[in-house]
């Protein structure tokens, strides 16, 4: 029996907008705010789920106690992942897509405003994605703040690059080194080493960007066949300033050249090179000379 205040009469109903409530038997205009929810198949107050504080009905709830996180109508310890992974947001709800400066982390399943190590928030999807592997910490697929103990950060492009190994860390070929072999050069990679361009002895940065010649001067970090104005070409295989020394205004003076002659010498062609000067040929010919041969046989 409930007591109807007004009357101080127990009715066994309360009357319409009353509602009958259990805990202390009585007519009440309202049902509480929390815990409570109007049943009005019964016209009671009906008590929701104990992890509820909100509910709309005793097995729907639209709030939940602290430390239960909510989804579809119910308040769970965690957003359970069923066929649609939920996160829960800051308020305790579960949801498909955290809010504005939120990242889902599929290992909690909860929104956080920083993700752990080796992921990344992704602002278009709001998730916590995968860093590269090389990575340690980094803020987008493209942009690694901190590498794996065996890999080295790019300058260049914000990128960690596998060592080769621990001892010898730079790569080339197929092969470990401890720096980059002659004719190789170090990419923006500082672990890749890559191949000078044929004209180059040895180069930086790019293929072409020679820092000496292999057969031809060197001249501004190019290799050329002929010296400019102005300079000549040493046996050290530079383009040095005619004016850099006594041996440089002589060699300007008088520029090398040669003329050639071909025999024939126990069966064997024979080509004979005559200076207009002595020279001191510190490499094998082969290596400063690019001579062309065209032979024609004559039927006699």
């Amino acid at each position: 029996m409930f007591s109807y205040f007004p009357t101080s009469l127990c009715v066994r109903e309360c009357p319409i907008p009353y509602r009958g409530f259990t805990p202390n038997m009585s007519c009440v205009l309202n049902c509480p705010s929390q815990n409570y929810f109007y049943d009005v198949t019964i016209n009671q107050c009906g008590q929701c789920d104990s992890k509820c504080l909100i509910c709309v009905s005793a097995i729907s709830c639209s709030q939940c106690k602290s430390g239960f996180n909510l989804f579809n109508g119910n308040c769970n310890l965690t957003c359970i992942p069923t066929t649609i992974i939920t996160y829960a947001n800051p308020s305790g709800a579960c949801v498909t897509l955290c809010p504005p400066g939120y990242y889902g982390d599929n290992s909690t399943y909860s929104c956080t405003q920083y993700c752990p190590n080796k992921l990344y928030g992704d602002s278009a999807a709001r998730l916590c994605l995968n860093c590269p592997a090389t990575c340690a910490t980094c803020s987008s697929l493209t942009y690694c703040m901190s590498c794996e103990a065996a890999a080295t950060l790019s300058l260049i492009d914000n990128m960690c690059y596998g060592d080769c190994n621990s001892t010898f860390k730079y790569s080339y070929n197929g092969s470990c080194w401890n720096q980059c072999p002659n004719s190789t050069y170090l990419t923006y990679t500082n672990v890749l080493c890559a191949a000078c361009s044929s004209i180059c002895l040895t180069c930086s940065s790019t293929t072409t960007n020679c820092t000496s010649c292999a057969t031809t001067y060197f001249f501004n970090f190019s290799c050329l066949t002929t010296c400019p104005t102005g300079y000549y070409g040493a046996t050290t295989l530079q383009c040095l300033g005619c004016n850099s020394s006594a041996t440089a205004a002589t060699a300007c003076a008088h520029p090398l050249n040669f003329t050639t002659s071909l025999s024939v010498e126990n069966y064997q062609y024979v080509i004979t090179l005559q200076f207009n000067q002595n020279v001191s040929i510190e490499q094998q010919l082969s290596n400063i000379l690019n001579i062309k041969l065209q032979l024609s046989r004559r039927m006699l």
